[in-house]
């Protein structure tokens, strides 16, 4: 009998109707077969079993172009890959399921790559191991373990953008104590994470350990517990550019509910926090509040909040205390009045803000026939703001904001006052400082010209101005109203905020004195596949005057034998400062998007065009267009994608182009 025909015929204890081996090399088995007890039976007794084997071959071909022009300096790039893989996976069990279960699976690739630029020709070569792995390790006992490994290729298209691929490697570690009065955990992550095919890419590595616990008391409420770890770098590769970020915080908190024999609700929360932060930035900083929420009665809520913290950092240091207290009663179902009053105090190296406010609220909510409602709402307050001191200027340490979807990536900074000099822009995710070339600094905050992959949002650190030693006081006014329809079919809105500044002690300039406006209304119908909405309102403040109109449609359901979505917005607005100088922009955006099966074959079609017009004629365009299809022939599954993007403005263009097909053969 040949060696393969005793591979093929062995069982696992000898037991009839046991699974069959998988026909792969016969040396392979035959060591395997030496530890491992091959079952169908969940249910059967091993030491170590694997079972529900499968394995694959695959290979690709992947070119892509990039070109870029400018004024001052050209660029290109071509770009050849070629992968060739063996991926394998199965289940495995040690000694029953009972002590260790999984899956696992294992990517041999072989990878071919050349790359003509600037530099001339280059090319490597290398070969890799991808992995997901995944373990339980005693799952029904009352310290159950989990661990896992995954390492991931893919390949993101932006909108707007080139694409690119993208290399993470994530492990972790995980062990929980299941108990009834303080349950626990601990949590080990490591990761790594790597872009290619772009112009500057990045890598990414972090490390964190974290510990939490959650002692329930019962009747008493529930306490959280929590402290970790975590060591982040980043850096770009072929550039100096880079960061690194040490953080460490403990965490405690109490929460506490209970009600009377009348049934009204009491809650008590209470947080505390600690966390010391080391690397791109120096900040240690530590918090301290609590909440009482107390029901008087069926119809009337009371409430007190208390807040500390302290923060000290390289630049500046401050300590922050503040108390509040509302009250609100419900009339009728529909009245619901309110009375609110706080105290604030913001100490600084060479002085201090305390401010003190009050406030009345009224909203009124009446439902109309036909699942349609109106609601209105006006708010009043009034407040006290004394600076004492030399405080001139104030630090902001990383102010987060998350980056707008259109192409201006306009943001508006939460102190107009901001001394431009002072602006310091970093990417949440990736932690890396973004360089002067890569946002504009306009009247009320900046305008971003370029990201760092994987950044979804960013960190502003500036100082702002304000005038100091003064004593002022503040009123405002808020009203907001809105038309539902027929189930939020259709509604309609109008809202109105004002607030003015009167000097009682000191002299003040345009930092303080500068009254608000602002005024917005607009209309939106879901009109079954289509929505449509407008808006058009202004705003006065310290930067100036801003008037804007957007307007936006979408469109979401079947055409062709596919599904289809199409989506249009633009928005137009003028900024007038008290200098009298203006200035207007308008951008606007069409994406589409077409899915659709063509028999074996599964086709996804994305067109995607931004333009940016501002006062002077300048003038932006970017176009993205994007394809794949998969087919599923038996066996063998193929995929081919394509995608082109361009880019054209007065100070240059830009294009990017790339083609791409793989097949695998399962077995």
């Amino acid at each position: 009998m040949s060696s393969m025909g005793m591979v093929q015929r062995l069982r696992c204890g000898g037991k009839k109707g046991g699974g069959r081996v998988p026909a792969v090399a016969p040396s392979f088995v035959l060591a395997l077969c030496l530890v491992v007890c091959w079952r169908d039976d969940a249910r059967a007794l091993s030491v170590f079993a694997v079972r529900d084997f499968y394995h694959s071959v695959g290979g690709g071909y992947n070119i892509s172009n990039s070109k870029a022009v400018s004024r001052d300096f050209s660029s290109s790039q071509t770009t050849q890959e070629s992968i060739e893989d063996y991926n394998a996976g199965f289940a495995y069990y040690l000694v029953s399921p009972l002590l260790l279960k999984g899956q696992s699976s294992f990517d041999l690739e072989w990878q071919q790559n050349g790359t003509n630029d600037e530099l001339g020709d280059r090319k490597t070569s290398q070969f890799q191991v991808h992995y997901n792995i995944f373990g339980q390790l005693l799952p029904l006992s009352a310290m159950p373990a989990a661990f896992s490994a995954a390492s991931s290729r893919q390949t993101i298209s932006p909108p707007f953008s080139p694409s690119y691929q993208s290399e993470t490697d994530i492990r972790t570690a995980h062990l929980s104590v299941q108990n009834k009065y303080v349950p626990a955990s601990m949590s080990f992550t490591q990761q790594t994470q790597q872009t290619s095919g772009l112009a500057v890419n990045t890598r990414q590595s972090s490390d964190s350990l974290s510990f939490n616990a959650v002692p329930d008391l019962q009747e008493f409420g529930k306490i959280t517990l929590a402290a970790s770890l975590a060591k982040s770098d980043s850096s770009v590769l072929r550039g100096a550019a880079g960061g690194e970020s040490r953080t460490g915080m403990v965490q405690a908190g109490y929460q506490g509910e209970w009600h009377t024999d009348a049934g009204l609700a009491r809650h008590l929360t209470l947080n505390s926090s600690l966390q010391q932060t080391a690397g791109i930035y120096t900040l240690d900083s530590s918090s301290l509040n609590g909440f009482l929420g107390w029901q008087f009665g069926k119809k009337l809520d009371g409430s007190v909040s208390a807040f500390s913290s302290k923060n000290r950092s390289e630049s500046a240091s401050s300590d922050n205390r503040g108390v509040s207290a509302q009250l609100q009663q419900t009339l009728m179902g529909s009245l619901t009045t309110g009375v609110s009053v706080s105290a604030t105090s913001e100490e600084f190296d060479r002085g201090s803000n305390n401010s003190y406010n009050a406030g009345l609220s009224f909203s009124y909510r009446k439902k109309l026939p036909e699942a349609s409602a109106f609601s209105a709402s006006y708010s009043y307050g009034k407040g006290l703001l004394e600076r004492n001191g030399d405080v001139a200027t104030v630090s902001v340490l990383n102010e987060q904001w998350t980056i707008p979807a259109d192409l201006l990536r306009h943001i508006t900074l939460a102190h107009p006052s901001f001394d431009p000099a002072t602006l310091e822009v970093k990417g949440a995710q990736s932690l890396l400082t973004y360089p002067a070339s890569y946002y504009k600094v306009v009247a009320d905050g900046i305008e971003l010209l370029n990201t760092f992959p994987g950044d979804t949002d960013v960190l502003i650190s500036y100082s702002y101005r304000q005038d100091p030693g003064i004593s002022t006081v503040s009123t405002s006014h808020g009203f907001n109203s809105a038309l539902d329809l027929y189930g939020s079919k259709y509604r309609i809105y109008l809202n109105a905020h004002m607030s003015d500044t009167s000097l009682r002690k000191g002299d003040a300039t345009g930092l303080t004195l500068t009254e608000t406006r602002h005024v917005d209304t607009g209309a939106t119908a879901r009109l079954k596949r289509h929505t449509l909405s407008a808006e058009t309102g202004y705003d006065k403040g310290y930067a100036g005057d801003v008037y804007y109109l957007s307007t936006s449609w979408r469109y979401g359901g079947p055409f062709a034998y596919g599904d289809l979505t199409l989506s249009a917005a633009d928005r137009w607005s003028t900024l007038s400062s008290d200098s009298g100088a203006s200035f207007w922009s308008n951008s606007a955006t069409l994406q589409s998007s077409y899915r659709r099966a063509f028999g074996r074959l599964l086709g996804s079609f994305t067109a995607n065009y931004a333009n940016v017009l501002l006062q002077g004629g300048a003038m932006s365009h970017s176009t993205n267009l994007g394809a794949n299809v998969e087919g599923k022939f038996g066996k063998l599954s193929a995929v081919l994608n394509s995608n082109l993007s361009w880019t054209y403005s007065g100070a240059g263009w830009s294009v990017g182009e790339g083609i791409g097909i793989s097949l695998r053969r399962s077995f």
